[in-house]
């Protein structure tokens, strides 16, 4: 963090030391130097010790001692972790102070960013002498001062710093600002010893180059002291010592360094010298090989002692890597040692060196006798592989080097007996022999192997092996091999192969499994109930051909069955290989063997799916012949045979009445003889006959019915029998009606609805077309309906709208139609005016006057006597010019325009009226996307006092639109009210003013200034605005008494208490009330005393005549003498010239709002015209 204006960045801290330490105090400066706020360490969230740097706790542990020592020094540096993650370097200070009050030792700390604390000095000729230095040596040279920062650094320097490009740019800051924080926190290290008095500091680092390559760098640092030989800064040379530091690396280790190892590893080391044919070892390596000083050294020797089985294998590994350019030797192998002859395993290491031509020079490295770490592998692994059933060997070259006791015994081998032998003795020939032999390609290729066969018991009989197989070692060629016993298997495999003979000539599908339920065999017949293949059956359990749709209750028994190992007989659906279901006769039967183990079962299976549907037609035919509707069959002689529960119920016959008789008992006599003629006509031709009939039942009474009749024939095609069906429709059709009536009139008074309006106004619109005549339309709507129904109750309200509906009715011809539409409106339409539209519409304007006086006639309501008007709308029709909607819509403006004019009158619709409408509908579609376009703004007009000066503003919203510029609020705010855009539009304003008086909080200019909005009734009204309100202020962190929030009277009429409770809630955090416009509404004493008002606003239609009208001095006069009586601030908008003030002045007004002292500008504005007049 850079200084502003070469200021130290500094901090002080006060910390009481009793047990929990307590920061008490922190200076502002705190954010600046470490990114971290005031609270942040008074609230506990952060703590100075948590960002003291790991290798400086020597220094905190002295800071946070509770003693006072005052023999140590008070001036430290220390490295603090700031907020962002990054080191800085400072430079601190401290005292501490007994508090006797409450016995604690108090901290008071100083802390002061290092960089910030150095000053460049220039002087021109040691810059030149300094410059020339620096750009002209290659070693990485660099001054600092006692506060680690750097005053000075060699160009070469920037080849380790990544963010540096000339070496000026060290100059100011730390370790911590060029460099990555590891190597930074080697360099500081260093330099504390050089502060604490050593005479040099020396350390090998390695470090990252500008090439992002390792290098590393030999550095020293030493110090610089005043005339008093005070330490004040130091001065480091640090040397890349990359290139001889590689090749230190590459000679390896020295002799002495080997001795070392050797002793710690317990390693044997030698070198192997091919350009002389010689080689050299440790003594100890000597112990491990056997070897005495007569020993020969040749190469030829060393290769001698190695295991004639491994030697190949070392010497072509050594080419190999020698090949590969590798350098490197790791292989395990076998010795034999000299001195006893014994087999030892090894581990050697070596590292090769070669000739510009590649050509191996020498060897380097260590060997480590492994034997002992081998056989206790072995001796685990055989510890494990021997307690299992599975047989197991370990073979090399398919010569057996172990086998364990479970092979052993399958084999009928002593312990042992086997191990050097060859595999080759288990076979019973060559050919069985060679073929497993082929397995060790599958291992190559797959890693593991798989096969069976039969081996030869040392007694001379046959087994059958599971065999699977691994490579162990590829090199040595060794190999671990599984064998399982599988005889027995074979031998029941035998015998079902021979039975399969006799399954596949048998019609049923027969399945058999092994014990625990896998499929062994199945029978041809079972894969073509099911469509699987032989392939897809065998080995798999036998659900497989169970679903979703089988029941489980019959799946449990079968389980139980077979867990009890009883005979399972049952009907089960299953699934053949397409998805579709089968039924399955089945019968399951466990078998077991001589000692009476179980060992298999056989299933049984056939296919029922046939009978089980003839069964299910059935039992349908039987549900369907006894359901709700009504059937009976004759013969073909029409005679009824049988009839339904349900004939007997719509008829009213018994079986017995019907039996025997003709259907022509039903016959009501409603239908003539040519319509029989006709139903048996379409019967013979077709088969069948459906239509609705009126029958007669029983009892005499005459019923719709809808009925069928199916033609039964036999196989000739000759008819058989007559099937009737037939449903009692009398509920359905008196349910149309009702339907009907519901879907065309209005249930309250019987008038036709919008549907049925609808309809007969498209053939109102057709029958005007063709007959030249106009038509009209009267869109009525009743004046106040709503507070008659809320003060007198809805059965009041419905009985006005039926009586009008009965005037209306009585004032309009037969043929017209009067429809409610719902609500308190109606819709009458007339038809057959005259030609000519001036004729036509003085014969509407004449029902619409008859109207007018019938309605305006008093009603009697129950005990009621009420009066009530309507508003009417008018518009005229011919031809198809207009749709019906849009005739509806014109009518309905026209109905608005009435009411605008006053109500209780008639308006017919023009052009102008539509284009407002239209002009109103587009201003609302582009109002609702301006919030989210940013094109609201809020202009500010000053509020001054006597003088003149500013106290506040009040802020007025503006709409700049891209394309119709500034939009008067007088436009868009009723659009806004009426839409519900107030809310979010009032939202913003709120916000956007807290906003503002926040900023000018931090202003001494505009600190004080208050600022007033105004807010909506329907905003106000809100049940969250309160909350609204206090979370805005609570967000913008302003003084809520600066925030002044302007009601109208209107808003203040409705609903007094929830307006005076609202007002108080918002009262108790601070913000005050301004009445708005006051005088222009309905103002009392009785309810303006209640309200915790703040201030009065003298509205602006009384200030603009003050000068000249008589009465607007008597009312101005009032409101202030009236505010001042309720102890009210009172302020007068709309002052425009000096005379007007002068009058409000007279009369006690002091506070002023008007274009004299300034028009609503928007805030840059705003601002420049308080500097102007501060």
């Amino acid at each position: 963090m850079s200084t502003k204006n070469n200021q130290v960045i500094e901090a002080n801290i006060r910390i009481s030391l009793t047990n929990p330490r307590t920061v008490l105090s922190v200076t502002e400066g705190i954010y600046e130097l470490l990114g971290f706020k005031v609270d942040d360490f008074l609230a506990g969230h952060v703590t100075l010790e948590s960002q003291i740097h790991a290798h400086d706790q020597d220094i905190a542990d002295e800071l946070f001692l509770a003693e006072i020592n005052q023999s140590k020094s008070t001036t430290f540096n220390i490295r603090l972790r700031q907020a962002n993650g990054r080191i800085r370097c400072v430079k601190g200070s401290y005292t501490k102070i007994l508090d006797t009050t409450f016995n604690t030792v108090i901290l008071d700390l100083l802390l002061q960013d290092a960089k910030s604390l150095w000053q460049h000095q220039v002087n021109q000729t040691m810059m030149a002498n300094f410059k020339a230095m620096m750009d002209n040596t290659d070693d990485y040279i660099y001054f600092k001062d006692r506060n680690h920062v750097f005053t000075g650094a060699s160009q070469a320097l920037t080849e380790i710093a990544d963010s540096v490009k000339h070496w000026t740019e060290f100059l100011g800051v730390t370790d911590y600002d060029v460099f990555l924080e590891e190597y930074a926190d080697i360099y500081y290290s260093l330099e504390k010893q050089v502060f604490a008095g050593v005479n040099v500091a020396h350390d090998i680092q390695e470090t990252r180059l500008q090439d992002g390559s390792n290098g590393w760098v030999n550095n020293r640092k030493f110090p610089i002291k005043n005339d008093n030989g005070e330490i004040v800064g130091l001065f480091g040379i640090a040397r890349d010592i990359t290139q001889s530091k590689l090749a230190e690396l590459a000679l390896q280790v020295s002799e002495e360094s080997l001795r070392e190892s050797q002793v710690i590893a317990k390693l044997g080391s030698y070198t192997l010298n091919f350009t002389n044919d010689s080689w050299q070892c440790s003594h100890l390596l000597d112990q491990i090989f056997g070897l005495d000083e007569t020993y020969e050294r040749s190469l030829a020797s060393w290769f001698g002692l190695i295991h004639p089985d491994d030697r190949a294998m070392v010497e072509n590994y050594l080419q190999s890597e020698a090949l590969g350019s590798h350098h490197l030797f790791d292989k395990e192998y076998r010795i034999i040692r000299h001195a006893d002859q014994t087999e030892r395993w090894v581990h050697g290491l070596g590292k090769m060196d070669f000739d510009s031509q590649g050509r191996i020079v020498n060897v380097r490295g260590t060997i480590q006798d492994i034997t002992d770490s081998r056989k206790e592998q072995l001796i685990e692994k055989s510890a494990i592989l021997g307690n299992k059933i599975v047989g197991i060997l370990i073979l090399r070259n398919r010569h057996i080097i172990w086998a364990n006791a479970a092979f052993e015994n399958m084999l009928g081998f002593e312990a042992g007996e086997l191990t050097g032998k060859p595999t080759r003795q288990f076979y019973i020939n060559e050919e069985d022999y060679q073929a497993v032999g082929k397995t060790y390609a599958n291992i190559e290729k797959e890693g593991i192997g798989h096969t069976q066969h039969q081996y030869i018991r040392k007694d001379g009989n046959l087994i059958w092996v599971d065999m699977g197989a691994v490579y162990l070692n590829k090199e040595t060629n060794e190999s671990l091999w599984t064998y399982i016993d599988i005889t027995e298997r074979k031998q029941a495999e035998d015998k079902l192969n021979v039975s399969d003979l006799a399954l596949k000539a048998i019609s049923q599908g027969v399945l058999i499994s092994n014990a625990e339920g896998e499929i062994l065999s199945a029978n041809d017949a079972f894969t073509l109930i099911t469509g699987f293949s032989q392939h897809e059956i065998l080995g798999r359990k036998c659900d497989f051909v169970q679903g979703a749709l089988t029941d489980l209750n019959t799946i449990k028994k079968m389980r139980h069955a077979q867990d009890n190992q009883i005979e399972f007989t049952g009907e089960i659906l299953n699934y053949r290989k397409d998805g579709s279901t089968f039924w399955n006769e089945l019968t399951v039967t466990p078998v077991r063997n001589e000692q009476n183990k179980l060992t298999h079962f056989i299933g049984i299976t056939r296919d029922i799916t046939e009978r089980k549907s003839v069964e299910t037609e059935l039992r349908i035919s039987a549900t369907a012949f006894e359901s709700q509707e009504g059937m009976f069959v004759t013969d073909a002689h029409h005679n009824i045979l049988r009839v339904n529960q349900a004939f007997t119920i719509i008829t009213g016959y018994s079986a017995e009445e019907a039996v025997g008789k003709s259907p022509r008992i039903l016959k009501s006599g409603r239908h003539d003889a040519a319509f029989y003629e006709d139903m048996w006509k379409q019967l013979n031709k077709n088969g069948v006959w459906e239509g609705e009939v009126w029958n007669v039942r029983k009892n005499g009474e005459v019923y719709p019915e809808n009925l069928m009749i199916t033609a039964v024939m036999d196989l000739r095609g000759i008819v058989t029998n007559y099937v009737a069906t037939l449903t009692d429709v009398t509920l359905r059709k008196a349910a149309e009606e009702e339907i009907r009536s519901l879907a065309f009139y209005d249930p309250l008074t019987g008038l036709p609805n919008r549907r049925l309006l609808l309809d007969r106004l498209n053939h109102a619109l057709i029958n005007s077309a063709r007959s030249g005549k106009d038509g009209a339309l009267l869109f009525l709507d009743l004046d106040h309906f709503k507070t008659l129904n809320d003060s007198l109750g809805h059965d009041v309200g419905d009985m006005l709208l039926r009586q009008v509906a009965d005037r209306l009715t009585a004032c309009v011809r037969e043929g017209d139609t009067i429809a409610r539409l719902g609500g308190d409106e109606y819709v009458i339409m007339l038809e057959d005016l005259s030609e000519q539209a001036l004729d036509a519409g003085a014969q509407v304007e004449a029902v619409g006057e008859k109207i007018l006086s019938a309605l305006n006639q008093p009603y009697e309501l129950l005990s009621h006597r009420c009066h009530s008007t309507p508003s009417i709308g008018i518009t005229l029709f011919k031809d198809q010019l207009s749709s019906v909607e849009e005739l509806l819509k014109q009518a309905d403006i026209a109905m608005y325009q009435a009411k605008s004019d006053g109500r209780n009158t008639m308006r017919f619709f023009d052009k102008q009226m539509q284009d407002a409408i239209n002009s109103r509908v587009s201003l609302e579609h582009e109002l609702r996307k301006a919030l989210d376009l940013q094109q609201f703004q809020l202009h500010y007009q000053i509020q001054v006092d006597i003088s003149g000066r500013a106290l506040g503003a009040e802020a007025l919203i503006r709409w700049i639109h891209p394309i119709r510029g500034m939009v008067s609020p007088f436009h868009f705010i009723p659009v806004a009210e009426e839409t519900g855009l107030i809310l979010p539009i009032g939202k913003w304003v709120l916000e956007t003013a807290c906003a503002q008086l926040n900023a000018w909080q931090k202003d001494d200019l505009t600190r004080d200034l208050t600022l007033s909005i105004n807010v909506s009734a329907k905003q106000f009204r809100q049940d969250q605005f309160v909350s609204q309100v206090k979370n805005t202020v609570a967000q913008y962190a302003i003084n809520p008494n600066l925030l002044k929030i302007e009601l109208t009277e209107s808003m203040l009429l409705d609903n007094v208490d929830g307006t005076i409770s609202t007002m108080n809630a918002l009262k108790e955090i601070g913000i005050r009330f301004s009445l708005d416009d006051f005088g222009t509404g309905y103002s009392s004493l009785q309810y303006l005393k209640r309200l915790p008002l703040y201030q009065l606003k003298i509205d602006q239609s009384f200030v603009r005549d003050i000068a000249i009208d008589n009465s607007d001095q008597a009312i101005v006069r009032t409101i202030i003498a009236m505010a001042h009586t309720l102890n009210l601030n009172v302020i007068a908008e709309g002052v425009e010239t000096e005379e007007q003030q002068g009058r409000l002045l007279n009369n006690g007004c002091t506070y002023y709002q008007g274009y004299l002292f300034g028009k609503p500008v928007p805030i840059a504005q705003f601002e420049a015209s308080l500097i102007v007049t501060a």
